[in-house]
């Protein structure tokens, strides 16, 4: 869907220019990876020591020779040898469970809790032109539909499950509300009284999206409805456990 653009403002080049997730993703991105940098740059003062950081560089491989051994010689995978390198990677990781994931999960129970949206079964077939359930059909489309999908006891079901699973867990912790007890590096504290700069740049980047639905059709401002706003909110959630290496 990209490709690397060093004049591009975020350093990638849209396949499909007109892509809101895309286009708008890249503003949050952006905004992980530079604190993902700062963060690096506290902890490794060159190239040169994070090729030394035999720990760092056996959990990368760990990660991509276990945790995902099954396309561990996939073409495409990043080298760790570098502070950039890192910065990608981690940010990676991120991207993938935080802003990737979002607009998915948080958007299921808005559009899967009404049942025709997505029904959990089908019950019958689609009838044959010509039968008695084609003139079943014919002759009242809506009751047939609903005699085709979900059942009460299986909607109320699915709803439950979607509800819960589209909810945020109350143990969230983001990277501008950490406890000021979480670390002893004075450096790392000193960023963390700073972290309102990633709070303010993605509260930034929440408004420049919602300006340019101002100036959009109706389907993009459904994915906003739905799924966007996820986005924003919750790509600056953090799993510690990606950079507990550093």
């Amino acid at each position: 869907m990209a490709e690397p653009e060093s004049s591009a403002k975020h350093g990638v080049k849209l396949a499909v220019e007109d892509y809101p997730y895309a286009a708008d993703g890249l503003e949050i991105w952006d905004a992980m990876k530079k604190w993902n940098t700062d963060y690096i740059d506290i902890f490794y003062e060159d190239n040169n020591d994070i090729q030394k950081d035999i720990e760092l560089q056996k959990w990368y491989t760990e990660y991509r020779t276990v945790g995902h051994g099954d396309k561990k010689d996939t073409p495409g995978w990043p080298e760790l040898k570098s502070k950039k390198d890192l910065a990608f990677i981690v940010t990676t990781m991120q991207w993938i469970a935080t802003a990737m994931h979002a607009p998915i999960n948080f958007g299921q129970y808005d559009y899967a809790g009404f049942m025709p949206h997505h029904p959990a079964i089908t019950r019958r077939l689609i009838p044959d032109e010509g039968t008695k359930e084609w003139d079943e059909f014919q002759a009242n489309p809506e009751k047939f539909f609903l005699s085709m999908v979900s059942d009460t006891d299986t909607t109320t079901t699915a709803m439950a499950v979607f509800e819960v699973v589209a909810a945020h867990a109350p143990n969230e912790e983001y990277i501008n509300e950490r406890s000021p007890i979480w670390t002893e590096n004075e450096k790392v504290c000193q960023m963390s009284d700073n972290q309102t700069i990633i709070k303010v740049k993605i509260h930034f980047c929440i408004n420049r999206i919602a300006d340019r639905f101002l100036l959009i059709e109706l389907p993009r401002q459904l994915v906003f409805s739905g799924g966007m706003q996820c986005v924003c909110y919750h790509a600056i959630l953090i799993n510690w456990s990606y950079i507990c290496a550093l």
